[in-house]
C-alpha cells in the first residue's frame, strides 16, 4: 500500500534497489520469487535526493492531499509526468500528468498511461516545456505584477 502523505517516485529498474541503508533488510527469499517489475516505488525525505534520481525517473506519483510544490516544481524541469489526487497549477490532467479523480482506484491507469507507451510520456515531456516557459523571464514578471494588483489593489 502507497502512503498517502509520502512522495513517492517510480524509477525504471529494480537494480537500482542496491544502495539500501543500513537498517534496510531485503528478503532474500521473497525477492528470488518476485516477478521483474520494470518500476519501483521510491521515498524521499530531501530535496537532493529527489533531484539526484530525477535523472533515471520516468514518472512521479504524489497522493498527499497536497502535492509538494517542490517535488512538482522539478519534476516539470525535468519534464517528468506526474500523477496527483488533485489538480494543481503545476500539474494539467492527461497533460503533463494524471489526476486521480476517482480516487485512488485509478492508479493503474494512471501509471500505465504514461509507462506502456513513449507517446503519452513525450506529450508530457513537451508540454512541461511549454509549462516552464510560463514561469521564466517576462511571463513570470507580468504573473507576479498580476498576483501583486489581486493583493494590494
Amino acid at each position: 500500500m502507497i502512503a498517502s502523505e509520502q512522495d513517492l517516485h517510480l524509477v525504471q529498474s529494480p537494480a537500482q534497489m542496491e544502495g539500501l541503508g543500513e537498517n534496510q533488510i531485503i528478503d532474500e527469499e521473497s525477492v528470488q520469487d518476485a516477478p521483474d517489475y520494470r518500476f519501483v516505488v521510491k521515498n524521499f525525505s530531501n530535496e537532493n535526493d529527489i533531484i539526484q534520481e530525477l535523472e533515471k525517473t520516468r514518472l512521479i506519483v504524489d497522493l498527499s492531499e497536497e502535492p509538494n510544490l517542490y517535488t512538482q516544481i522539478a519534476g516539470i524541469s525535468a519534464g517528468i509526468p506526474q500523477v496527483n489526487r488533485v489538480q494543481t497549477e503545476y500539474v494539467d490532467h492527461l497533460k503533463n500528468g494524471y489526476v486521480l479523480s476517482k480516487g485512488d482506484k485509478e492508479l493503474e491507469k494512471a501509471i500505465t498511461h504514461f509507462l506502456l507507451e513513449l507517446k503519452p510520456w513525450n506529450e508530457a515531456l513537451v508540454y512541461s516545456i511549454e509549462k516552464i516557459q510560463e514561469y521564466t523571464g517576462q511571463r513570470l514578471i507580468e504573473k507576479w505584477e498580476g498576483w501583486m494588483k489581486e493583493r494590494h489593489g
